[in-house]
């Protein structure tokens, strides 16, 4: 489906919630249930006292030297910024082309906020949620565009693509495809050793799901070097400070301790699909994010959203037709999911027992 032209003012990207969030289980962000030990906040305090701040913030390269040893690659293939998003939106400008820039529906609802906001006309693909990536996607639309964003696992799918509908979808198309790997960390799929073999793939990754650092925004893009050389030039100078940068180095100096937590998330959503596969009133997609998707039987993704606000918990629903009867919940600590089960619990007792009054 071809997207409209938006004009200008249009409102800021904010995720939706209520004032009252602070007060209640945030659920809806998809936010690292854990945060940083404090251990380790200290070593950052201390690294940081000793930075010059009245100095612009230099791009440290010995960051880019440990983010590229993690992929195997060279730091001339890496570029860093605020958070995925803020490369995102740099990907626009430095790739997108009216008409020319594809996303799938459902996908990160950012892509095509920061394309309208732009002011773009753009290609929206839909998904069969059962199908996933492996939905038709029409060939003649792959060839005409100069930028498509794949968020793989998909947000708020949870589903990723399979290497053999993204090696189609790499050679079929002569335009910049982005993998969003935003959740790669809870995943057993990843494409960052590819970037060497397709020079029009780019994998964008972001330290605010696994790495436990959604406040301090960085994220970064692997890609080859011409790529890189492009998206530089769309990129502001000292756009990444000196707290973001410091903040990653430290946390990849401790990266197997911090990963540890993954094994726990993933084993909790494991079990919370489990508890909810059981039930006739809700049913969970297969996820391999921190989140699951999942859609309700009797009430509405509005009703539910109302419901679990009424005790204290706020998930994230959609706009999309589609996913009137779905919404996904971020896997939080044991107890945190626990509690959101039996809120689910008593709402399907409330129902049920107003449906038989």
């Amino acid at each position: 489906m071809m997207g409209k032209k938006i004009t200008k003012g249009k409102s800021r990207y904010r995720p939706k919630s209520k004032e009252s969030e602070g007060k209640l289980l945030k659920l809806n962000l998809n936010e690292c249930s854990l945060d940083l030990p404090i251990w380790l906040k200290h070593q950052i305090f201390q690294h940081l006292k000793k930075i010059n701040w009245n100095r612009y913030p230099e791009e440290d390269s010995g960051l880019l030297t440990k983010l590229a040893n993690l992929h195997g690659l060279k730091p001339a293939n890496i570029i860093i910024g605020n958070g995925s998003n803020n490369l995102i939106v740099n990907l626009i400008n430095a790739f997108g082309r009216p008409g020319q820039v594809i996303f799938f529906r459902p996908s990160f609802s950012l892509y095509s906020k920061m394309i309208q906001n732009m002011g773009l006309k753009y290609i929206e693909i839909p998904l069969n949620l059962e199908k996933g990536y492996e939905s038709d996607i029409p060939t003649c639309l792959l060839k005409r565009a100069s930028l498509i964003f794949i968020d793989s696992p998909n947000n708020p799918g949870g589903f990723t693509i399979s290497s053999q509908k993204l090696r189609e979808i790499l050679t079929i198309s002569s335009g910049l495809v982005v993998v969003d790997e935003a959740y790669a960390e809870f995943s057993e799929i990843s494409f960052t050793s590819w970037v060497s073999s397709y020079s029009n793939l780019a994998i964008l990754r972001t330290f605010s799901k696994a790495y436990r650092s959604a406040g301090v925004r960085f994220g970064y893009l692997i890609s080859q070097k011409k790529n890189i050389e492009r998206l530089t030039c769309f990129c502001p100078p000292f756009s990444v400070g000196f707290f973001p940068q410091t903040v990653a180095s430290l946390v990849l100096d401790n990266e197997q301790m911090i990963l540890k937590e993954v094994e726990k998330i993933k084993a909790e959503r494991i079990r919370v699909f489990n508890e909810l596969k059981s039930s006739k009133f809700f049913s969970p997609l297969p996820s391999q994010a921190n989140f699951l998707l999942i859609k309700s039987h009797k009430l509405n993704n509005c009703q539910i959203s109302r419901e679990l606000n009424k005790r204290g918990i706020i998930v994230r629903i959609f706009d999309f037709p589609e996913l009137k009867h779905f919404f996904r919940v971020t896997i939080g600590k044991r107890s945190e999911n626990d509690r959101f089960l039996k809120a689910l619990n008593e709402i399907e007792k409330e129902v049920n027992h107003h449906a038989a009054s």
